[in-house]
C-alpha cells in the first residue's frame, strides 16, 4: 500500500456501508520458521482506520509482513467468524493463480508481493457472514 489515504480508500471500498465495528491488523515474522510470531490489533471502524496505516507501517518499516481482515467485526469481541459483521465484499488469498475467465473477475486487485494476489469482489449488497463463507 502505497499511502495512508490508499489503505483508507481500499478498506472502506471492502467493508462498504458496514457499522461502526473493529478491523483487524495483523503482521508476522518473515523470517520465522514457521511463522508463527503474529501480533494483532484492532482498530475502530472507520474511525481509526489512519491509526491502522500507521500501526501496519510501523510493523513493516520493522520487516514484518502485514495485513488485514477483510470484513469487520463486532466491537469489543473476539477475531474469530461468530463476530463477524454482514459482509460487503468477498475475497480470495490467489497465492500465485489467475482468476479463470469464465468466472467473475474481481472488483479489487492487489499484487501482494510479485506474482501473488489478494482478490476482491464487492457485493451489491451485504450478505449474511455464514452465506459469505459458503460462497468463498
Amino acid at each position: 500500500m502505497s499511502s495512508r489515504d490508499d489503505f483508507i480508500m481500499l478498506v472502506e471500498s471492502i467493508y462498504g456501508d458496514a457499522p461502526e465495528g473493529v478491523v483487524w491488523v495483523c503482521s508476522n515474522d518473515r523470517n520465522s520458521r514457521p511463522k508463527a510470531k503474529w501480533r494483532q490489533k484492532p482498530f475502530v471502524y472507520p474511525s481509526a482506520l489512519g491509526d491502522a496505516w500507521g500501526w501496519l507501517n510501523e510493523e513493516a518499516s520493522s520487516g514484518r509482513d502485514v495485513y488485514f481482515a477483510a470484513h469487520a467485526m463486532l466491537p469489543g469481541r473476539r477475531r474469530t467468524k461468530l463476530y463477524a459483521l454482514p459482509v460487503s465484499t468477498l475475497w480470495a488469498d490467489g497465492d500465485g493463480a489467475l482468476v479463470p475467465d469464465h468466472l467473475p473477475q474481481p472488483s479489487i486487485v492487489i499484487e501482494s508481493s510479485p506474482g501473488r494476489h489478494w482478490y476482491f469482489w464487492c457485493l451489491d449488497r451485504p450478505i449474511d457472514p455464514a452465506k459469505a463463507e459458503e460462497l468463498g
